[in-house]
C-alpha cells in the first residue's frame, strides 16, 4: 500500500520534482559535515521514505503566486523538512512507536537517548538555516510555530485517559501537524513579498489542509490493508482522535479495552469512521475554497490535486 501511496503523490507533485530533488541534494549536503555517529543517524531520519510536504508547499505557494525560486526558499523548504523530522524522532520517543515509515524508528533503531539527541540536533540545524534566510520576522514566526508544536504534544499528553472534547482533539491536531503547514505555505510567501492578504489565504488553507491530514492519518490505521504499526500507539497510550471521540459517544467503554483488535472491531460496529470521514471531507473542502483568492495555474491545480489526493487515501 505504501509504496503505492507514495507513487500517486510523486506524480502529483511532479511539476515540482526538480525544486524536490534540489532540496534532497541541499540536505544531505548540510548533513554530511558533521560527524559520523550524528552524521549517520541524521541521514537515516531524514531520508527514510518521507514525503517532503512541507518543502512541497514551499515551491507550490511560491509558484502560485508566480514568484522566482530562491536560495531562500530551499533554505526555507529544509527547515520546514528538518523540523518537522526532528519532531517525528521525539513523538517516536513519548509515543513508543517502533517504526517510522516502515522502517524502525529512530529510537528503535539507535536508543532513546541517542533518539532525543539528534532530534534536537536537527532542530539546531534547523535553526541555523534559518538564520541564512536573515529575516528576523521569519525567524519570529517559527519560534512561534517551534512552541505551538511543542504545546501540541504536551496537549497530546494531558488528554491521555481524559475525556476531551472534539474542538480539543482538532486544536491538537492544529498545532501537532497544521502550524508547520502554515509556516511553510506562509513563510514562503513571505519569501516571496506577497502581500498580506495571499499570506492570509494561504494560512488559512494550510490550517484546514494540516487538520484534514491528521484526521486522514487517523483512519488511515483502521483500513485493512495499512501496515504501519506505529499507528497502535494512540491506541495503547489511550489517546484519543476523532475516530474514538465519536466511537465512544455510541460506546463510552470502548477505550477501556485492552485489546487492540477488540478495539478496532468495536470501532467498525459503530458510525465513528463514517463520521471522521465527514468530518476530513469538511477541512478539505474549507482548505480548497480558501485557495478562491489566487490566480488558477498549475501551481495551484497541484494544490488542489495535493488536497483531493490526502482524503482519496482513505478510501
Amino acid at each position: 500500500m505504501y509504496q503505492k501511496e507514495k507513487k500517486q503523490l510523486d506524480e502529483i507533485l511532479s511539476p515540482i520534482s526538480d525544486h524536490i530533488l534540489k532540496t534532497n541534494e541541499k540536505l544531505l549536503e548540510n548533513l554530511s559535515k558533521e560527524n559520523q555517529t550524528i552524521r549517520e543517524i541524521a541521514k537515516y531520519a531524514v531520508f527514510s521514505n518521507g514525503k517532503r510536504l512541507r518543502p512541497a508547499f514551499v515551491f507550490l505557494f511560491a509558484k502560485m503566486v508566480n514568484s522566482d525560486i530562491t536560495y531562500k526558499h530551499y533554505l526555507l523548504a529544509q527547515v520546514t523538512e528538518l523540523i518537522h523530522i526532528a519532531s517525528t524522532i521525539h513523538d517516536d520517543v513519548v509515543d513508543n512507536s517502533p517504526t517510522r515509515h516502515h522502517q524502525p524508528s529512530v529510537f528503535k533503531q539507535w536508543g532513546i537517548k541517542e533518539a532525543i539527541i539528534s532530534g534536537d540536533f536537527l532542530l539546531a540545524k534547523a535553526m541555523t538555516l534559518l538564520s541564512q534566510i536573515e529575516n528576523t520576522n521569519l525567524i519570529s514566526m517559527f519560534s512561534k510555530i517551534t512552541e505551538e508544536l511543542c504545546s501540541g504534544e504536551l496537549q497530546q499528553l494531558m488528554q491521555t485517559n481524559n475525556n476531551p472534547t472534539l474542538d480539543e482533539i482538532i486544536e491538537k491536531s492544529k498545532r501537532k501537524t497544521a502550524m508547520l503547514y502554515i509556516a511553510a505555505a506562509k513563510g514562503s510567501l513571505f519569501v516571496s513579498d506577497a502581500d498580506e492578504q495571499a499570506q492570509s489565504a494561504a494560512e488559512e488553507f494550510a490550517k484546514n489542509f494540516g487538520i484534514a491530514y491528521q484526521i486522514t492519518d487517523d483512519l488511515l490505521a483502521y483500513k485493512d490493508d495499512y501496515e504501519e504499526k506505529s499507528q497502535f500507539s494512540d491506541f495503547e497510550n489511550k489517546i484519543f482522535t476523532p475516530v474514538s471521540f465519536f466511537a465512544c459517544e455510541e460506546n463510552p467503554k470502548i477505550m477501556l479495552m485492552t485489546s487492540y483488535e477488540e478495539f478496532q472491531n468495536e470501532i467498525k460496529k459503530t458510525n465513528a469512521l463514517e463520521k471522521t470521514n465527514l468530518l476530513a471531507s469538511q477541512y478539505i473542502n474549507r482548505a480548497i475554497d480558501s485557495l478562491s483568492f489566487f490566480e488558477d495555474n498549475i501551481a495551484k491545480q497541484t494544490i488542489i490535486n495535493l488536497t483531493n489526493y490526502i482524503k482519496e487515501r482513505t478510501i
